[in-house]
């Protein structure tokens, strides 16, 4: 154990004075830094394997939904049809919409998914990481957690460079990791979207960003949904003004 902690403290001590070649002048405490994520781990690890089950638990009930969606899905849409006090018109028109946000969400995360797992190929590749494609297909398919995403594969990548003392290509790995493919989807995902319901890419962000606060990994799919809803409710109440305007100056003439 004391060879090992002694090994330890030289491996620190070798990153920080290499972070120190490459940023002069940049001073940071490796050391105190690691034990506060320790102290951190060691105290959250009861929430972290809660959280883990949790989600390990939603993805098995998104399964089970997905799989009964498929098979009655058009029935119960044709009852929800029936039930709607619009006019049949109206209420395809609504549906047609949902069926279009929902389709270019999904087509766009997985279309992000493949872009990060390209990314993540191309960075690994270029910092050295032994079997780049078949760990950017793994970060493709990892993408799609919500979460985690591509980090699993990055901390991985990063962990395994500090251990084989390449502290450039594991500054380099987690620079790109950060900036280059985690933030990738927050830019992309918008224009995705936005290629099929012709809505302001804003609104799109804000709708992803305000439904994964307020209803957790669905909300990435939940907060365009809602959007579409309100824009469609909106258009037919204009129709339904500009319909009564028409009768009163028919009316009147």
């Amino acid at each position: 154990k004391k060879s090992i902690a002694i090994g330890y403290r030289d491996s620190v001590g070798v990153a920080e004075k290499a972070i120190s070649n490459l940023l002069p002048g940049f001073k940071i405490n490796l050391t105190e830094y690691v034990h506060q994520a320790a102290g951190w781990l060691a105290s959250n690890m009861g929430a972290i394997f809660t959280s883990t089950i949790s989600i390990m638990l939603l993805f098995f009930i998104m399964i089970i939904s997905l799989f009964y969606m498929l098979k009655d899905g058009p029935e119960f849409i044709k009852k929800l049809i029936q039930l709607c006090p619009l006019p049949k018109n109206q209420s395809d028109l609504i549906i047609k919409k949902l069926v279009m946000s929902i389709r270019s969400v999904v087509m766009g995360t997985i279309g992000i998914a493949l872009i990060q797992g390209i990314l993540t190929a191309i960075g690994l590749m270029i910092f050295g990481v032994s079997q780049p494609i078949l760990w950017g297909s793994v970060a493709a398919v990892c993408a799609l957690i919500p979460y985690f995403g591509t980090s699993i594969v990055f901390i991985g990548a990063v962990l395994d460079s500090l251990i084989a003392h390449s502290y450039g290509a594991a500054l380099g790995l987690t620079i790109w990791g950060v900036f280059i493919v985690g933030l990738i989807d927050n830019f992309l995902l918008p224009y995705f979207i936005t290629s099929e319901e012709k809505a302001h890419p804003f609104a799109i962000l804000i709708s992803v960003l305000g439904g994964i606060i307020y209803f957790g990994p669905m909300g990435f799919l939940v907060g365009p949904v809602f959007l579409t809803l309100f824009v469609v409710l909106l258009e037919l109440y204009g129709l339904h003004i500009l319909s009564a305007e028409n009768r009163e100056e028919s009316s009147t003439k």
